[in-house]
């Protein structure tokens, strides 16, 4: 079969190495290219909001007013230590809802593993009717782009813990 045959058939996948190479130089024209394409971008930005939402072990109703009052802030640091920032941070007795900016250098996994860790730490801290505290394994996270930080208040999520000023993921 000649290199025509291929072009016609749209079976490149059968093309010997040396046919390959003739095709592509002249199947190709080369394109010229901008001097806008040759820069490379100075930095790199996102900005990827998720909703989050973690329980506590068996939805135990663990989360009083009076742990509540701490517990929401210190989760808050640790987001912000992890550079995804929170807007809005609220929850029941039994589970926690946080909407906040995912870094570009962090997994979700990783951040919620850290999270959870840590306050599962501070809360057992916090008493001996703690001291059998966990949070449940899984978690639900999602993306939505219609998502932003004008519309939160939509989300019905209300900014107890005030919005950290990093606008964006680092």
């Amino acid at each position: 079969m000649s290199i025509k045959s291929f072009q016609d058939d749209h079976n490149p996948q059968f093309v010997f190495a040396s046919e390959w190479s003739n095709l592509v130089a002249t199947k190709r024209p080369k394109r010229k290219i901008n001097e806008s394409e040759t820069k490379d971008m100075p930095q790199s930005l996102s900005s990827i909001l998720i909703h989050l939402i973690f329980s506590t072990k068996q939805w135990e109703p663990f989360i009083t007013r009076e742990i509540e009052t701490e517990l929401h802030p210190y989760l808050a640091s640790i987001f912000r230590g992890m550079k995804c920032p929170t807007l809005a941070l609220d929850g029941t007795e039994d589970h926690i809802h946080a909407l906040f900016s995912l870094s570009r250098v962090i997994s979700i996994t990783q951040l919620v593993e850290e999270v959870k860790t840590e306050s599962s730490k501070w809360v057992k801290t916090k008493g001996r009717e703690f001291g059998n505290f966990h949070w449940q394994n899984g978690y639900g996270a999602f993306f939505n782009c219609a998502i932003s930080t004008s519309n939160r208040e939509e989300l019905h999520l209300p900014a107890k813990n005030p919005p950290s000023t990093d606008h964006v993921s680092g």
